[in-house]
């Protein structure tokens, strides 16, 4: 019998795709089956979370798919055994909506506004559930906001499909651990985002325990291993450590927020940030092992009001965070990636509901020892609570620059219409009703927001002429009030800092490369020149920052569309 090419497809397609409804009682069986896997509680974790979470109600099953993570870590380890398993993997596509028949397997992209992303399954027994990617649907839909996602490229078929999301990862135990899995969905995301290498799970473990005499992946990594592991991927690690058990309530409290300020403001730069935390069993007075993950949002809600004005109180000389406000203190807990659990959990700051899973934890409650980890870009040498420094002082760079022109007679200014000579008009008083955001950025992207901005078009035009490094941090200044402005027109900011990410943190020249306060704007091309100043008097004192700022969602970056 002579078949057609269609028909020749189709039988092609029935021998490796198959429809499953995953609302029948026997769907998780019959899946595991197609793909010749055994059964799997995580896998089973996960479904039922795309079920109730996502709406998933068909999914698409590849019985066999070559995936790259899963067959660099075959050649690394599985190949080796004596009864190795199967060098493929098996792929879950999720659909929210019923009806799609064999007709439609050669035209999936007809149904991208159903596409709930994929799962791939790896042959490993109870650690099945490898390179993930789901979309997000956020829990309460005005107060959480996942920062860090990515519209990521699918083929099944002949069809391309994209699915907007974090990437998510089980560790398999042999090739790596939890921490292995949190440096491998930062690095996937990276690369994919933002053309970053791309790292294998044994690859990155390898990395690790490159200097490393002794030990085995199974005992887990350290933090030192992992900070040795992202340098060589590429990265500059900063690494934060937090000792909370033995400090007392007030220096638990101060050191707990410069935690959660750390965490949200690599978050704000879209930066995923690993947390690695040690719990203390309540059973014994011994430590429990540690574990990572991967913070990739948050949350935004009015922080008590008791905890603001301490948050307000004069604290020591060293910490660059008392005495003001920040995003960060609006944090009740990151969206995370547990691997151990399903997708877009959460990690408490500072208080945990009773109704909240036991498996997420809180930072105030169960955590004695907080390391984070930050895979900043190679060229960031300025860290965040230097960035915060030079930012609170802005007011007074400002003045000096003011003083120093009117004492020496100079022209700092630029012969532009309509700026006149500096005078004590000029100067600012410090600001008290400011709250910081403070965030890293590509300076190209930091400029073509700046573009779209309502600020003064001639400072635009000194921005856009400005030579930038390739990294700026970004410090954002807001009132109380128009931070939570219901309406998005009304939230707006007084001005900003841009400080050079790239710089040295022990110099001591400020790093500023622009500000702008009320109607006031200059900008500081080089350390061997002195500012440009100009003073707009009677210009509109706040404007709107543009698509990255608190324009979308109170205080927080919206995710690009």
């Amino acid at each position: 019998m002579n078949l057609t090419a269609q028909e020749i497809e189709s039988l092609r397609l029935n021998h490796n795709t198959t429809i499953l409804d995953m609302s029948a009682p026997d769907f998780l069986e019959q899946a595991c089956s197609d793909m010749r896997i055994g059964p799997c509680d995580q896998l089973k974790k996960i479904i039922d979370f795309a079920r109730k979470d996502l709406g998933a109600l068909t999914a698409v099953v590849e019985r066999e798919y070559v995936d790259a993570d899963f067959l660099y870590d075959y050649s690394e380890f599985y190949c080796r055994a004596f009864s190795p398993p199967r060098s493929k993997c098996g792929r879950l596509h999720l659909f929210s909506c019923a009806g799609i028949g064999r007709e439609h397997l050669l035209s999936l992209a007809g149904f991208q506004g159903r596409y709930l992303g994929y799962i791939v399954v790896r042959p490993t027994g109870s650690t099945a559930v490898g390179r993930t990617c789901l979309k997000y649907r956020p829990m309460i839909s005005d107060q959480e906001y996942l920062l860090c996602e990515h519209a990521f490229p699918v083929h099944i078929n002949g069809s391309s499909l994209t699915v907007r999301a974090f990437p998510f990862i089980t560790q398999d135990t042999n090739t790596f651990v939890c921490a292995g899995a949190a440096m491998w969905v930062q690095a996937y995301y990276m690369h994919e985002r933002f053309h970053f290498p791309r790292f294998y799970p044994a690859q990155i473990t390898r990395e690790a325990m490159r200097y490393s005499v002794a030990g085995n992946v199974r005992a887990g990594l350290n933090f030192a291993q992992m900070s040795t592991a992202l340098r060589d991927m590429g990265y500059n690690p900063h690494v934060h450590i937090y000792l909370l058990d033995s400090l007392s309530p007030e220096e638990k409290e101060r050191t707990l927020r410069r935690a959660v300020l750390t965490g949200h403001a690599t978050v704000e730069s879209r930066l995923p940030c690993i947390f690695g935390i040690e719990f203390r069993d309540p059973s014994s007075t011994t430590l429990s092992s540690g574990h990572a993950i991967t913070a990739i949002g948050h949350s935004f809600e009015r922080p008590d009001a008791s905890r603001v004005s301490r948050f307000l109180a004069p604290g020591p000389p060293d910490d660059a965070f008392s005495g003001a406000l920040f995003n960060g203190d609006w944090v009740s807990w990151f969206v995370i990636h547990d691997d151990q659990d399903v997708p877009y959990g959460r990690l408490w700051t500072w208080d945990k509901p009773p109704e909240a899973p036991e498996r997420q934890y809180c930072l105030a409650r169960d955590i004695c020892r907080l390391v984070i980890l930050i895979p900043m870009p190679r060229e960031v040498a300025l860290e965040f609570h230097h960035a915060v420094m030079w930012a609170r002082k802005a007011f007074s760079w400002w003045n000096y620059c003011v003083e120093q022109v009117m004492l020496h007679q100079a022209t700092f200014c630029v012969d532009w219409p309509g700026y006149g000579e500096v005078s004590d008009e000029w100067r600012i008083a410090q600001d008290d009703d400011v709250v910081w955001r403070v965030y890293l950025e590509p300076s190209e992207d930091y400029k073509a927001r700046a573009m779209s901005t309502t600020m003064h078009e001639d400072f635009k035009k000194a921005l856009q002429a400005m030579t930038f490094p390739r990294y700026v941090w970004v410090a954002e200044m807001a009132s109380r009030s128009r931070l939570n402005a219901p309406e998005e027109v009304n939230r707006t900011v007084k001005g900003e800092v841009v400080i050079d990410a790239t710089s040295n943190p022990s110099v001591t020249f400020p790093p500023i490369l622009a500000f702008q306060y009320k109607g006031r704007f200059a900008c500081c091309p080089s350390q061997l020149f002195a500012p440009m100043m100009l003073y707009r008097k009677g210009d509109p004192e706040e404007y709107s920052p543009g698509q990255r700022g608190t324009t979308t969602a109170p205080g927080c970056s919206p995710c690009p569309v």
